[in-house]
């Protein structure tokens, strides 16, 4: 019995640091390979990837090198997992994954698979009709029989479709991650009007010029902020990444990264400061 007991806590032993590091946090891995692992979906400007060099760009590309700078003595960023926005909900997942590294809009659903970061800007919904559109005075004229909306499946056009013009038609095609299709359908007639984020419209337009407007310029049809996702249950994660996250915003480095990569003036709402500086 002594021999047997002698060779089971032997093997708890050995066997301990292989548990620890299948029980480890996501935020105790990150420290102990000084390594944060991304996930990434590609979405211009937020994250782009050069298909013959492979290297990253963007905005959450520079905010996530600003931050692994800054952390301790320096850690690396890992671009370990090209997801998609039909996909990142597992991909968070993965073992080889510490945070999802790409924009999404806080929304219901996406709060029931992970959890967000502090909001980093907001993004607005336009409503984009053919150039020569006329039928439409106000956005309460979509609200018809006679109006086509074109959706992609799991985009924001069929949610809005159903809240705000539950009258009008919805054209949906199967989930695609160029929701250049939606505008396409409006260009060549298939439907009348597309809600899409207003620098996705505004980069649509600038390559095609006349083709477009947006109803809704001044005033979107939404507001969303965007968001890095973490995996639910990593609260020091979270932490960690809402304090990294709330100091590029306030010594001004989320602002000039924005700047940087802004190709269209007033595409991205930035977040507004949460104090009001002494005279």
């Amino acid at each position: 019995m002594k021999y047997f007991l002698m060779m089971f806590f032997g093997l708890c032993f050995l066997n301990a640091p292989s548990f620890a590091a299948e029980h480890e946090t996501v935020f105790e891995r990150m420290m102990r390979t000084q390594t944060i692992q991304c996930a990434y979906i590609l979405y211009e400007p937020a994250v782009m990837k050069d298909p013959n060099t492979g290297q990253m760009s963007g905005v959450v590309v520079d905010l996530m090198d600003e931050i692994a700078r800054r952390a301790a003595n320096g850690m690396k960023v890992e671009w370990t997992v090209e997801s998609t926005y039909a996909t990142f909900a597992e991909d968070l997942k993965r073992p080889n994954v510490d945070l999802m590294c790409a924009t999404l809009w806080t929304m219901a659903d996406t709060g029931l698979l992970g959890t967000s970061t502090v909001p980093l800007w907001y993004s607005g919904l336009g409503a984009f009709v053919r150039a020569d559109e006329t039928r439409f005075q106000d956005l309460a004229a979509l609200n018809s029989e006679q109006v086509i909306i074109s959706d992609v499946d799991g985009s924001i056009s069929g949610i809005v479709a159903a809240q705000d013009f539950p009258k009008a038609k919805i054209l949906s095609l199967p989930h695609s991650d160029d929701y250049t299709i939606q505008l396409m359908n409006v260009v060549n007639r298939k439907a009348d009007v597309a809600f899409l984020d207003t620098n996705f419209g505004a980069a649509f337009m600038a390559h095609n010029p006349d083709m477009l407007k947006n109803l809704v310029p001044e005033r979107p049809l939404r507001v969303y902020s965007n968001a890095l996702l973490v995996r639910k249950g990593e609260q020091e994660m979270l932490n960690f990444m809402n304090m990294a996250l709330t100091e590029l915003m306030n010594d001004g480095t989320v602002d000039r990264i924005l700047n940087k990569h802004e190709a269209y003036p007033g595409s991205f709402y930035r977040v507004a400061k949460p104090y009001i500086s002494g005279k």
